[in-house]
Formats: C-alpha cells, sequence, structure tokens
C-alpha cells in the first residue's frame, strides 16, 4: 500500500470515527477500567459501575433487556442464578450499584439516597443504549427502580419488585398501622442508624441485619459470608449515616402514579411483618399490579431461585409487547 493510499484510508477512518463519536459519543467517554476480569465498568454519572453483561444477541424479537438491581449490603453477584436463567432469552445484566463492592468505596460527598441510584442507572440505561428495559429490583434496589420509573417512565417497561425498601404513609391511619405491624424492624434499624453515628460499625451491622433478615442474621452466617458482610460496612456506613428521610423517602400514592407500567410485586413466604406491610400498601396504590409469593424464603428472595426466576420470568413473557 503506497503512503497516499494510506493516507486517504486513514482519513476516511478518522471521518466514520468522528461521526461515530458524534452520534453516540458515550460509547467512548464513558468507558473505564472493570475491577476484575470478566467485568465491565462504565464511567456514569460522577462514578464506575462494575456490571456483568450476558451481551445475547439472539433473544427472541420483543423481548427487551434485563437489568437486575440489588439491595443493601448487595453487589452484582448475587443474580448469578438470574443472570444465568435470563439469559437463555434475554439480555441481561447485573452491576454494582455506588459504593458497592467491587466499585471504589470512596467519599464522594453525594447522600445515599433512591433519588442518587435511580440517577446512577439512568445514566447506565443511556450509557449502553438500552432504550425502555424491564427493571428487577429486590430491597433498596426496589426503591431505586421505582424512584426511576416516576422520573424516567420512557426508560421502563416493565417493574419486578422484590419486597421493594420503600416507605409508604398514604395517610396518619396508615402510617400508625405500620409503625405497629413493623416496630420490631423500625426500632432496630433506628438502633443501627444510632451505632453508626457512635463510629460502631460492626455492631450497627449485626443490627441491620437483625431488623431486616431476621434475629441471629450475622453470627449465624458462615465466615465468609461474615466476611463478605464486613467488606459492603462502606456502602452501609453511608446508608446509615444519612438522615432518614433522606435514606428512604416517605412516599405516597400520588407519587406512584407514574407508574402505568406492569408492575410485579414480590414477597418471601417466610419474609418479616415490615416487608407484609410495604408491599400491602404498595399494592393498594398501584392499580393492576400483580402480586406472587415465593415460599421458603425471607427478605432475600433469590435463595429460591427456582421458584424466583420462573415468577420473574412468567411476568416478563406475559407482557413482552
Amino acid at each position: 500500500m503506497n503512503c497516499r493510499v494510506a493516507q486517504i484510508r486513514s482519513s476516511l477512518l478518522l471521518i466514520a470515527f468522528a461521526s461515530a463519536c458524534a452520534r453516540r459519543p458515550e460509547a467512548v467517554v464513558l468507558s473505564a477500567q472493570p475491577a476484575a476480569p470478566g467485568l465491565r465498568a462504565v464511567r456514569v454519572n460522577g462514578t464506575v459501575l462494575n456490571y456483568v453483561d450476558s451481551l445475547r444477541a439472539t433473544a427472541p424479537r420483543g423481548a427487551r433487556p434485563v437489568i437486575l438491581v440489588h439491595g443493601t449490603l448487595g453487589y452484582y453477584g448475587e443474580w448469578r442464578n438470574q443472570v444465568a436463567a435470563f439469559s437463555a432469552t434475554r439480555r441481561t445484566i447485573s452491576y454494582s450499584r455506588r459504593y458497592h463492592v467491587p466499585n471504589a468505596q470512596i467519599e464522594d460527598g453525594q447522600a445515599y439516597s433512591p433519588q442518587l441510584h435511580a440517577a446512577d442507572l439512568a445514566a447506565f440505561i443511556r450509557a449502553l443504549d438500552l432504550g425502555p428495559v424491564d427493571l428487577v429490583g429486590s430491597s433498596y434496589g426496589g426503591a431505586t427502580v421505582v424512584r426511576l420509573a416516576q422520573e424516567h417512565p420512557e426508560m421502563v417497561h416493565s417493574l419486578v419488585l422484590a419486597e421493594p425498601a420503600i416507605n409508604l404513609y398514604t395517610n396518619p391511619l396508615a402510617e400508625d398501622s405500620v409503625r405497629r405491624f413493623a416496630a420490631a424492624s423500625l426500632a432496630g434499624i433506628d438502633s443501627s442508624r444510632a451505632l453508626f453515628a457512635r463510629g460502631d460499625s460492626l455492631a450497627g451491622l449485626r443490627m441491620i441485619l437483625d431488623a431486616t433478615m431476621g434475629q441471629g442474621t450475622y453470627d449465624a452466617a458462615p465466615v465468609p459470608t461474615r466476611t463478605y458482610f464486613k467488606s459492603q460496612l462502606f456502602e452501609l456506613r453511608k446508608e446509615m449515616t444519612v438522615p432518614s428521610e433522606t435514606w428512604i423517602p416517605r412516599t405516597t400514592c400520588a407519587d406512584l402514579q407514574p407508574l402505568k407500567m406492569p408492575v410485579l410485586v414480590l414477597i418471601g413466604g417466610r419474609t418479616l411483618p415490615i416487608y407484609h406491610s410495604i408491599v400491602e400498601h404498595l399494592v393498594a396504590c398501584i392499580p393492576g399490579a400483580q402480586t406472587a409469593t415465593i415460599a421458603g424464603v425471607g427478605h432475600h428472595l433469590v435463595e429460591n431461585a427456582a421458584a424466583f426466576n420462573a415468577e420473574v420470568l412468567r411476568f416478563l413473557e406475559s407482557n413482552r409487547r
């Protein structure tokens, strides 16, 4: 190849590259170094999010991408069984939210809130050019996807909410009912927040697990699980030291009116009263919301992966259009 031909070809490549960047600048400027082999990473909204992506290109027509959003003390890997099962028919993506391992655990001055994580998720969807997606959110991940659906309904085709962390007080009578029904868990959460405020993070970790997962969760866990819990103390400290109204804002039925998309709400057959209360009020506020119980498990519904996957896939398939 002579120099003139090489120059022409180089110029054409530069033009094509510039054109592509003009159409989708995020594809270039948002790339980031993954935290470990096998992961992908993207820089969005001032942070780097690590994720796994099945990148299935042969999904049936009308099968939208599925994004899995974990809760408190979670990370992308807790959805491994769902990624494996859903990827047979869907492009399936699981990411770690800001501050959660293996993302950088650094103080960035942001308040831990559903609004912050929803803004990250919106930027993530745009960066990957995904269009309307099906979202599956567990616990605080449920609060995140609800906030996204409120603010950007055009991004969301359907919602699966697995015992979402929604502070749903529709009126003073309902608030009184929730507080009495879930008194033990609410008291435990308040105690955990006080412990973190005093700097006793390990005691605060034990307390929040007891309040939300069941008494003795930390002490009964095997050593690798306890080690994992402690690896997430940075994010939990961020959660427990913001004002309670920032961490889990009060929500009313009117706040949920933008949720016109199909919604499935899941609850564990052995879960705590606080989640029964949340689900009961949530379903009453979302016309047409479907519900299903995942037998034999508490708040961490994916522990019964077979039942969880079957319910979610049934819902996604029935709402493909």
